[in-house]
């Protein structure tokens, strides 16, 4: 995103052109489902290929076709580094169960949290799940893995989500906060003095 007063002719064109292409969209209402017939069976039959994993790029956003085995086994490898990862006797999600709850309902009774926040603290229990985003843009052929954690939905993904609603507004109001890219972008060409600066391109 950038300032309306940045967008030049030629992004407001192809905003149009987008928009108008947008409107155009035949969309079945009865499912929400923008697949033909055709599409959504193939789907589900690549669903049920087991000898196939299915993932996205770990860049570029493309989507890679693995051997489950071969996707399997860079898996195995990382989960087997011991420097980086160790192998735990026990599930220990019960007993972080217990002490969030014990947590949220201190808070609760101290009058921090209100019944609905505290009920939507101890509202998630799941694992978190492991899996790896293959590197194509260095090995096509055999890439390795990036790992990835995903807690969405654990344990502890509502806690975070309630901290980090009460800590926006404060972190946005410390000097060194940063939106995103776009944003430090803008300040290099503004620079400290509000004078526009010319960035060389990169291509």
């Amino acid at each position: 995103m950038c300032p309306r007063q940045q967008i030049g002719h030629e992004i407001a064109a192809f905003k149009k052109t987008v928009e108008t292409d947008i409107r155009k969209l035949k969309i079945n209402s009865r499912n929400g489902n923008n697949l033909i017939a055709e599409e959504i069976q193939a789907v589900k039959q690549l669903q049920k290929q087991e000898n196939i994993t299915i993932r996205l790029a770990d860049k570029g956003g493309a989507i890679v076709i693995l051997e489950t085995q071969k996707y399997e086994a860079e898996c195995l490898r990382q989960l087997s580094d011991t420097t980086t990862y160790s192998r735990l006797m026990k599930d220990p999600t019960k007993d972080y169960n217990i002490e969030l709850q014990d947590y949220a309902r201190d808070g609760w009774d101290r009058g921090i949290l209100k019944e609905h926040e505290y009920k939507y603290i101890n509202n998630q229990q799941r694992l978190p799940i492991f899996y790896c985003l293959p590197k194509i843009h260095k090995d096509q052929h055999n890439p390795s893995g990036r790992p990835i954690i995903s807690g969405i939905c654990s344990l502890t993904s509502n806690l975070s989500e309630y901290i980090d609603k009460h800590l926006q507004p404060s972190v946005k109001n410390n000097f060194s906060y940063i939106r995103d890219t776009t944003q430090v972008i803008l300040d290099i060409q503004i620079g400290y003095w509000g004078h526009w600066l010319s960035i060389p391109s990169t291509q």
